[in-house]
């Protein structure tokens, strides 16, 4: 087993040397079976395995990615192909399709356009189907942990022999601790080992808690492929796939409008105007993708122009006009969007329900999170707040001391100490205090830590949004203050009437009004304090 493998170069053909090896002498996990894969290859390959690998943990179907530039263009679970899904993703002609083959074609197809060129990874061990499909696309390489001899015999004659094929040993864990170097300097890091499951979706927020079961594996999808997609970045899922992924965006909105914006493509594809599109013969798939592209955009005259259609088309197309389009994406809907970090406005809302989702899961801890469940309730949505800061190593060293305290309590005294505690965070039902005594006093440091999960979900759900208040009216009014000073310099007599102020559902109300506001004046006006 070789521990290290020199490159051509790295990111650039200026950066050389270039290897990857393992730092502390073992042999790497990975065999090339083919090709010689690059540096960007085997980033691609190393984060796409990772989610793929995760994915088939959560869903227990077969899973595949398609990798570009270190962010999935693609991502999905293996089940079957509708005939309309099967038609645009062009593999109607291949007959059934393996669970594993059809996870590509949806990674593949939900996003054509970035996925020209991709790296894939594949959850188990490439079969002919998966090979077959493979084969017909333009990809530079191929992760999976294993291949069937006739896959591999596919493969192998792809791009005149040269196509790259890795095999990675599916038992392999990395290290705990991973380090990367920038400009000579070392950073160090814990890896992110947050476990998507149904613990982390099961703090909702909003009126509507209604949630089938499809809905949770799709949140688990978009919430995972987002753990290996280039920050700021929001995935929307439908149907067991990514349709919409937007990495790698400064602001949070236009990760929003990105990903929708690709999740509304996805869509109008399966469109009748679409479906029933004549090509001429000679036009490969990857020209008919730009075509649509094209057609389905605000540019379509460049394919529907005298002289320009005439190279697409048999039969020159209508105009896939606004109003139609429209009508057509109303009839998307239960589509699910993940996001790696809160969302800081409404506005990514609003731009949400225009794509047709339902089911959103966000770390929530914005100083507006009211006004995005607002929002989200206006339109009957479910939200969930899925801390991913708050991992499980923190909860356990958090309250290890805390456990061999309780643990010298006896029965009645720990009863004290739940009373007392479920005052500071809402009150507990008999039977939610009665297991969590139980845990406390039997259970593991996982029991302990799932107990104050649940409290601290509770409390997020049942109190104030901010991040920070606990139901405190200076807390309140501090997060009031806050949001004022992004506007100007306050008055102290400003500042002293909103700190004296102990009514709770009033500062619920100023807050609202100052994160609306654009000006302190504004401010003043809409809450009646311009007297003051």
């Amino acid at each position: 087993m070789m521990n290290e493998i020199q490159l051509k170069y790295g990111c650039n053909p200026n950066q050389k040397p270039s290897r990857i090896f393992m730092e502390d002498g073992s042999g790497l996990p990975v065999t090339v079976l083919n090709g010689k894969p690059g540096y960007i290859n085997f980033l691609d390959a190393f984060n796409g395995w990772q989610l793929v690998k995760e994915l088939k943990q959560a869903t227990g179907l077969p899973a595949a990615t398609s990798f570009k530039h270190v962010s999935p263009a693609g991502a999905a679970v293996g089940l079957p192909l509708t005939d309309t899904l099967a038609k645009i993703y062009w593999v109607d002609d291949l007959g059934d399709l393996s669970p594993l083959a059809c996870a590509y074609a949806r990674a593949r197809g939900a996003d054509r356009m970035s996925s020209f060129g991709d790296f894939i990874a594949l959850s188990d061990v490439c079969d002919e189907d998966t090979a077959r499909l493979i084969k017909r696309e333009v990809s530079d390489g191929v992760i999976a942990p294993g291949y069937t001899d006739k896959a591999l015999e596919l493969l192998r004659a792809k791009k005149k022999g040269g196509y790259n094929i890795i095999e990675i040993d599916p038992s392999y864990e990395p290290a705990p601790v991973e380090r990367k170097q920038v400009y000579g300097i070392t950073f160090e890091q814990g890896r992110n080992e947050l476990d998507i499951n149904a613990e982390l979706l099961s703090n909702i927020v909003t009126q509507n808690k209604e949630v089938p079961d499809f809905a949770l594996i799709d949140l688990k999808i978009s919430l995972i492929t987002l753990k290996y997609t280039q920050s700021n970045s929001v995935c929307y899922v439908k149907d067991g796939q990514a349709i919409g992924i937007g990495a790698g965006q400064q602001s949070r909105v236009h990760c929003t409008r990105l990903a929708g914006q690709k999740a509304d493509n996805w869509y109008l594809r399966q469109a009748p105007q679409v479906l029933g599109l004549q090509f001429i013969d000679k036009l490969g798939r990857a020209d008919r993708d730009n075509a649509i592209d094209v057609y389905i955009g605000e540019e379509y005259e460049d394919v529907l122009r005298e002289g320009e259609w005439q190279q697409r088309f048999k039969v020159k197309p209508p105009v896939f006009t606004r109003e139609e389009k429209r009508a057509w994406l109303d009839g998307n809907q239960n589509v699910t969007l993940g996001s790696d970090a809160f969302f800081p406005f409404s506005d990514n809302i609003e731009r949400a329900h225009k794509s047709g989702v339902k089911y959103i899961a966000q770390p929530g801890g914005s100083v507006r999170d009211d006004l995005v469940i607002e929002c989200c309730d206006k339109y009957q949505m479910v939200i969930f707040l899925a801390d991913r800061k708050r991992t499980r190593q923190e909860w356990t060293d958090g309250i290890a001391e805390l456990m061999h305290r309780i643990r010298a309590m006896d029965t009645d005294d720990l009863n004290e100490w739940i009373t007392w505690f479920s005052n500071v965070i809402r009150k507990l039902n008999e039977d939610e205090r009665s297991e969590l005594i139980t845990q406390l006093k039997e259970g593991d440091e996982k029991d302990m830590c799932s107990s104050f999960e649940r409290l601290l979900n509770k409390e997020k759900a049942e109190g104030w949004k901010d991040g920070r208040a606990k139901g405190k009216a200076e807390d309140r009014a501090e997060a009031v203050i806050e949001l004022l000073e992004d506007l100007g310099a306050l008055s102290d007599s400003l500042k002293t009437c909103i700190m004296e102020q102990t009514d709770l559902e009033l500062l619920k109300k100023w807050h609202k009004a100052a994160a609306k506001a654009t000006s302190i004046e504004e401010f003043e006006q809409a809450v009646g304090l311009v007297q003051v």
